[in-house]
């Protein structure tokens, strides 16, 4: 007589089917080996990292925003760079602004705004590269080489922890 599993219906006449004797381990351990629930707390954990990042993302932006319309010869003092026309700074600050916005909302809600997290990786490697560029090619823009660094880490990171979690 064949045993039932449990998946299927019994034969007909045959034994009630038995209750299912596997165990919680068994049921959350995936094909690959890896425990489901422990790589479902990874993700979260994950996420919650990449929220975290993309707000310290958007407050760097919103500093440097601030000083550049403010007071831009501070940030010129510390990185020893000349200043440019303050139309310039004035620009820069507003669409510095406007990607910090953008990074909140997407803190808030990384999956449904998924995009804009990509994007903001890629950008924040290209702006790294830029920034690098320059303080290669002049001599006089070598106090662009921490922002290229920044710029760098917070596109890595952004990008890492969006594939961590996903």
């Amino acid at each position: 007589m064949r045993k039932c599993s449990g998946d299927e219906p019994p034969a007909a006449g045959g034994p009630p089917p038995a209750s299912r004797s596997r165990s919680w381990v068994s049921d959350s351990i995936s094909a690959d080996g890896v425990r489901a629930d422990s790589t479902v707390k990874d993700r979260f954990f994950y996420l919650r990292l990449l929220r975290v990042s993309l707000v310290l993302g958007a407050l760097y932006d919103l500093g440097f925003a601030a000083l550049m319309a403010a007071a831009p010869q501070v940030p010129a003092r510390i990185f020893s760079l000349p200043l440019p026309e303050r139309f310039y700074l004035w620009l820069l600050a507003v669409l510095l602004s406007m990607l910090a916005v953008l990074y909140l909302v997407a803190a808030e809600d990384p999956r449904r705004y998924s995009a804009v997290v990509v994007v903001a990786s890629f950008g924040r490697c290209a702006g790294a590269a830029a920034l690098g560029i320059a303080a290669w090619s002049r001599p006089d823009f070598a106090g662009l080489w921490p922002l290229a660094a920044a710029d760098l880490a917070f596109g890595v990171v952004h990008g890492l922890l969006w594939k961590a979690q996903r």
